[in-house]
């Protein structure tokens, strides 16, 4: 009878935990990602979860969410996008996020597969000041955009989806409609380039009970007091990656690939797009008797500001080679970054990504500088499962 009462009682559990997470996160539930209570994925490195094309449910909006490729787009609609991405992304009282049109549109650049930008518009009713009549227009309230990136994993290849710039006007929020644009947009993306079926988010913080790709810390550290670094060994020089040796760049990841159990990057038309925008700053070292390159940092310009005229410049991913020390490798970052910082002295603050050989750089500046923000991030596939890595094994350029 106590085995009857015991196995009731943990059934009751049972129940009232899948009660609680279909009430908690009664979007994401429905989604082909991997749930932390998916103990099969946990075994069995499953891959695609959805062979088939997603269909319509509650979720999806087609009244509402229009889904263009940026080339198919009204210069005057990508105007109020930028405006709402402008206003309400990434806002509080830490940070602003200030880009300008130039450091969004690259990004959907120099692909070879299509990109996408998902608006959700509400009727708006103005009255024009010269003839006192009312206008019905649509106000743009939410946006939601995704791009092509390559995934190597061990003997996988693959192309997803990066989802980014998911926002909505403040002035909207909690009303459903994060969710609705991310369904619909899926949908309508999956329907248009049926090669590629899945995604990848990055969120901050909390996961919404989905088993990450990699989870890692970013550090923010104050660059106002830090002065000259030390000077290069006399047989290592700095090169700054540009159109003419960005193949060199792709050679020495080729040849590192398997210092990592996953590479995830974009077509090198958009990364090129990217340097000459200055979105993406990419400097290597090169040892002058071999002209060979043996170390790589990846410097982003991500366009927010700690204070007023004090932008945040992040080191999202660094690769280090076999032939160079550590003492060589930290010196190579720190006159990169000192480069840089002669070149746009708007760069006050900088933020390194626990991620690819990054954690050498972190390990260092962290003995002099304490890190004024320190944050958790991760990255997670939408219809794709697979165990986690560790973030050192992990190598992301977006």
């Amino acid at each position: 009878m106590i085995l009857i009462y015991i196995l009731a009682f943990l059934i009751i559990c049972i129940i009232l935990f899948f009660i609680y997470i279909k009430i908690k996160y009664k979007f994401w539930v429905l989604q082909p990602v991997f749930h932390f209570y998916d103990i099969y994925y946990w075994f069995v490195n499953v891959g695609i979860i959805r062979d088939e094309l997603p269909q319509k449910n509650r979720y999806t909006n087609f009244k509402n969410i229009i889904t263009k490729s940026l080339e198919n787009i009204d210069k005057v609609v990508i105007k109020e996008i930028i405006m709402l991405i402008q206003l309400n992304y990434l806002r509080n009282d830490e940070n602003k996020y200030l880009p300008k049109k130039e450091n969004i549109i690259p990004y959907f650049k120099g692909h070879n597969a299509k990109t996408f930008i998902s608006y959700f518009s509400e009727p708006e009713l103005l009255i024009d000041n010269k003839t006192g009549l009312t206008i019905e227009t649509n106000k743009i309230i939410g946006v939601i955009t995704s791009r092509p990136l390559h995934v190597k994993i061990k003997d996988k290849e693959f192309d997803v989806y990066y989802v980014d710039y998911l926002c909505v006007n403040k002035n909207w929020r909690k009303k459903n409609i994060a969710p609705q644009l991310i369904q619909t947009h899926e949908y309508n993306q999956s329907h248009s380039n049926k090669k590629i079926s899945v995604s990848l988010f990055k969120r901050e913080e909390e996961l919404t009970g989905i088993i990450p790709l990699t989870v890692y810390k970013t550090y923010c550290y104050n660059m106002n007091f830090w002065g000259q670094p030390e000077n290069l060994s006399p047989g290592v020089s700095l090169l700054t990656c540009d159109n003419q040796n960005i193949f060199f760049m792709y050679n020495f990841l080729n040849e590192k690939k398997e210092n990592f159990d996953i590479i995830i990057y974009p077509e090198m038309g958009n990364i090129i797009e990217l340097v000459n925008t200055k979105n993406l700053y990419i400097k290597m070292l090169v040892y002058k008797n071999t002209g060979n390159i043996e170390a790589l940092y990846i410097f982003k310009k991500t366009c927010t500001f700690i204070k007023k005229e004090k932008e945040i410049i992040s080191l999202i991913a660094s690769v280090k080679g076999s032939n160079i020390d550590d003492n060589e490798f930290i010196k190579g970052f720190k006159q990169s970054l000192w480069v840089l910082k002669k070149e746009n002295k708007i760069f006050a603050y900088l933020m390194v990504e626990d991620i690819s050989d990054n954690k050498k750089i972190i390990n260092n500046l962290s003995i002099k500088t304490h890190p004024e923000i320190v944050t958790t991030m991760a990255y997670f596939f939408y219809n794709f499962a697979y165990n986690p890595f560790k973030s050192e094994k992990c190598l992301i350029i977006n």
